[in-house]
């Protein structure tokens, strides 16, 4: 599914469906078996019953960091305004809120609108930090943050 997401939105990744597909199965299968602990990091998949489509990705850096980094956010597009992406944030937060994190904090290339207007939509408000998407450095990613 994250080489799905990585071809199917290429700008919306900080890295590439040429690095990733490069991986080895064993690579893909730890990242699997960490996000399934659900420790410092986790995935949630979307699964309507014929198939997975969406994902979403939390990671805590460490005990003291009072905020969880969603990323990896992808939805098909078949599944597109249908709740899915709402639910998936909901997942990564409520994880988060478990944890103790006071906020939720996620990058978003700036010409994506509809993330954009998904994740204000979903209790996100811009931090005011932007940085360079780091493999096309002609886009920018602003932060935006989540109270918990």
């Amino acid at each position: 599914m994250r080489l799905r997401a990585l071809a199917d939105t290429p700008s919306a990744f900080g890295s590439t469906f040429a690095e990733e597909n490069e991986r080895p199965e064993e690579w893909w299968r730890e990242r699997a078996e960490l996000a399934s602990r659900a420790v410092d990091r986790v995935t949630f998949v979307a699964d309507d019953g014929t198939g997975l489509r969406g994902l979403a990705t939390g990671f805590h850096e460490t005990p003291t960091h009072e905020h969880v980094h969603l990323f990896s956010m992808w939805v098909e597009p078949a599944a597109r305004r249908a709740g899915v992406a709402r639910g998936l944030v909901a997942a990564v937060c409520e994880w988060a809120r478990g944890l103790g994190a006071h906020a939720v904090r996620l990058d978003v290339t700036v010409t994506n609108d509809a993330a954009i207007r998904l994740y204000e939509s979903c209790g996100f408000v811009p931090t005011g930090r932007t940085a360079p998407l780091p493999h096309t450095p002609a886009l920018l990613e602003q932060e935006m943050e989540r109270a918990l």
